[in-house]
C-alpha cells in the first residue's frame, strides 16, 4: 500500500489520498479474533483488511505464502466478520461461502480460465 500511495502521489501531486474508515468491519475482525482466542496483532488485522480489499475488486483470489504466515487465519477471520455483520443486519454485508480446492486436481485452464 505505501508503494501504491507513493505512485499516486507522483501521478497526482498535491492530491491527498482519503483515509478509509473500516468502522464496523474492523470491530467485527477484532471480535472474530477474540472469539478464536487470537491476539489483536496489527499484522494479522492488516492482512485481513488487505484480503477484504483484494476480494472487493476481484472475483477470484488465491492466498499464497509460506507455512504459518496467517493465510488461513486471514480468510477465516474475514469470513466470520462478514457473517457477524450480516447477523447484526448491517447494510451491505452478506454471508460468505468458501470452497477450498486442491489446485493440483485441476488443469491450469480449469483454474485460471482459457
Amino acid at each position: 500500500v505505501p508503494l501504491f500511495n507513493a505512485l499516486c502521489g507522483d501521478l497526482f501531486p498535491g492530491c491527498e489520498m482519503p483515509t478509509v474508515d473500516y468502522g464496523d468491519l474492523l470491530g467485527a475482525i477484532k471480535d472474530s479474533l477474540t472469539e478464536d482466542n487470537l491476539q489483536h496483532n496489527a499484522n494479522i488485522i492488516l492482512k485481513v483488511i488487505q484480503t477484504y480489499e483484494a476480494k472487493a475488486c476481484r472475483h477470484g483470489n488465491m492466498l499464497v505464502g509460506k507455512t504459518m504466515t496467517g493465510k488461513t487465519t486471514a480468510w477465516k477471520t474475514l469470513q466470520k466478520a462478514h457473517l457477524s455483520l450480516k447477523k447484526a443486519k448491517k447494510a451491505g454485508w452478506e454471508k460468505v461461502v468458501t470452497y477450498i480446492v486442491n489446485p493440483k486436481a485441476f488443469s491450469l485452464g480449469e483454474l485460471f480460465g482459457e
